[in-house]
């Protein structure tokens, strides 16, 4: 999937109050599980859980469990995706499902935190604020598009990560394969031991990042500072403009069409609003 040469770790970390999206990929026993969060202000990526159990084990859903209450706890989440395993759970009472009852308990516990834009399944019964199920046609019309995009910045050196050696070996063990959308990722054979699991975490990380940021306003990195904000000023030459029944007007040299934004550096001696 991506040239070995591309694949270094960063010496940065996450740092508590950081705002990151998470993207978790669970199974139950025969692949490994994952959670990954990336930094919106930047990017930057880093393994915040990785199991890997050995033969005729199961995933310990309680580390994952604690993985996630960590990160909430020390980070601002704004959007958490998580692929469930389709596995059923052998010591089920109702859901034998494995993992959906403990992503159905993170959406009871997390939805009010998580950007509801932001949610994989917005509206509707079915609508979860973390359950991102990779075998419908949605997901993957977002993720394999995703799975170009991530190496594509991975060559250009514009996706910083630091997830120790299960990371980069993941990225590398990763192959490329033709999907209904685009280029996908995928093991060797079904069979392989040499997993991927947290290079899928990362594609769907950054693919979350990528929404993001795309749906943030133009304004402050990192802030999403809509164009609407006005500073008083402006506020009070507008009024008095419509009151002359005078075009809008902005602050400064730049006039817009839904208002005025907060701009600096106006020259010295300029009127605070100019004529729209």
């Amino acid at each position: 999937w991506v040239d070995a040469n591309w694949v270094r770790d960063t010496e940065q970390h996450l740092q508590p109050g950081d705002r990151v999206v998470m993207f978790g990929d669970g199974s139950k026993s025969c692949d490994d599980t994952g959670l990954l969060g990336v930094r919106i202000s930047d990017g930057f990526a880093q393994t915040l859980h990785w199991q890997h159990p050995t033969a005729g084990e199961l995933v310990n859903r309680t580390k994952v469990d604690e993985a996630v209450t960590d990160a909430f706890d020390t980070y601002k989440v704004v959007a958490f995706y998580f692929d469930p395993s389709h596995a059923k759970a052998d010591d089920a009472v109702d859901d034998d499902r494995f993992w959906w009852p403990l992503v159905d308990d993170w959406h009871r516990r997390y939805s009010g935190r998580l950007n509801k834009k932001f949610w994989p399944v917005k509206t509707g019964p079915k609508a979860h604020s973390i359950a991102f199920d990779m075998l419908t046609t949605p997901s993957q019309q977002l993720f394999q598009p995703a799975v170009t995009q991530a190496a594509e910045d991975l060559a250009a050196g514009t996706a910083p990560h630091h997830g120790g050696g299960q990371l980069r070996r993941h990225m590398k063990q990763a192959k490329r394969r033709e999907g209904r959308f685009g280029i996908t990722v995928g093991k060797e054979s079904r069979s392989s031991v040499r997993k991927i699991d947290l290079a899928v975490c990362f594609i769907g990380a950054r693919m979350l990042w990528r929404i993001v940021r795309l749906a943030q306003k133009s304004g402050a990195a990192g802030k999403g500072i809509s164009p609407r904000r006005t500073c008083r000023g402006c506020a009070a030459a507008r009024a008095r403009c419509r009151r002359r029944r005078r075009p809008r007007t902005a602050c400064g040299r730049q006039v817009h069409t839904t208002g005025c934004v907060l701009q600096a550096g106006r020259p010295s001696g300029a009127p605070a609003c100019a004529p729209g």
